[in-house]
């Protein structure tokens, strides 16, 4: 029986003698692939790139070879009836990380807060019309809808309620931008401030403290302890330059635990200065989205 396999090719003959050494090598290759292989080829194909995780999910039920056309569109259909992720945005969260150093930038927890590099850095003038159209690009800040239930309450250093206990510290009100009549002015080593707040119910609290500091002594750095009901829960709070005595800012989000009733958050220098403070924080505002003609940058 004839051979459907078999083929047949004509080879010129080689030119020179047998110093030359010459000769034909045929190679035979099989250009099938293991099934993780062709998973791969088909993520990569169909996502930004495969995920180990996400070929050992393919390859579970190991009817990849058998019922390949069918996994791939329950795959893809699976992927269109989840909610709508920007790429953007993960790619920002995972390369717009905080700095070790104390520096303003990339201090913000959300890609889209203040202070973060991605909104001073990134969107430009030019970013205002479409480069091929011309037609304008209506930008618009709207609050994430997921924080949107999130409120917060200040607590002013110079509103007599608010304040326990000081030291030898000054309140003052010679410069612009503070939220009530004045601020905390903090003396040399030592001097702290003690604000008390009320709490309806025990739990973690993410707090902050709106400040500013223009001076670039201690390396632009003047921290202080941070004290919780008595319990010191920071030994060197950041609160990093400003770039103006006039330019205030929030310090870093962190978590502390209160109780319910009444609390007290204390600040201590333990540089030979802290900032001019203007109020503590309690909760976290709602991030805020920039978008362009309805879509999230």
């Amino acid at each position: 029986a004839e051979d459907v396999n078999a083929t047949s090719i004509f080879l010129p003959e080689l030119e020179g003698d047998a110093a030359t050494e010459e000769e034909y090598v045929i190679l035979s290759k099989n250009s099938t692939l293991e099934d993780r292989k062709q998973i791969a080829m088909f993520l990569e194909m169909t996502t930004f790139g495969p995920k180990m995780s996400e070929i050992d999910a393919l390859d579970a039920d190991g009817t990849w070879s058998s019922d390949g056309a069918n996994v791939r569109a329950r795959y893809v259909r699976e992927q269109m009836d989840r909610n709508a992720t920007s790429h953007r945005e993960y790619w920002r969260k995972r390369t717009n990380a905080k700095w070790d150093a104390t520096a303003q930038p990339a201090r913000s927890s959300h890609p889209c807060s203040p202070n973060s590099k991605w909104t001073r850095y990134t969107y430009t003038r030019q970013d205002r019309f479409n480069t091929i159209t011309g037609d304008y690009i209506y930008t618009s800040f709207e609050t994430v809808p997921e924080e949107a239930h999130l409120t917060t309450t200040i607590y002013e250093t110079d509103r007599s309620s608010d304040v326990l206990d000081r030291g030898s510290g000054n309140f003052e009100s010679d410069r612009n931008g503070f939220s009530g009549s004045g601020f905390y002015n903090f003396a040399g080593t030592g001097d702290f401030i003690k604000i008390g707040i009320t709490m309806a119910a025990a739990g973690t609290q993410r707090i902050s403290f709106r400040y500013a500091n223009g001076s670039k002594n201690f390396n632009g750095n003047r921290p202080c302890q941070l004290w919780v009901n008595d319990v010191k829960v920071r030994d060197a709070y950041d609160f990093v330059y400003t770039t103006g005595s006039s330019n205030w800012m929030y310090s870093e989000l962190i978590e502390v635990s209160l109780n319910a009733g009444s609390n007290t958050i204390e600040l201590r220098t333990v540089t030979q200065s802290g900032p001019d403070l203007d109020h503590l924080r309690i909760g976290k505002p709602p991030a805020v989205a920039m978008k362009t003609n309805g879509w999230t940058r």
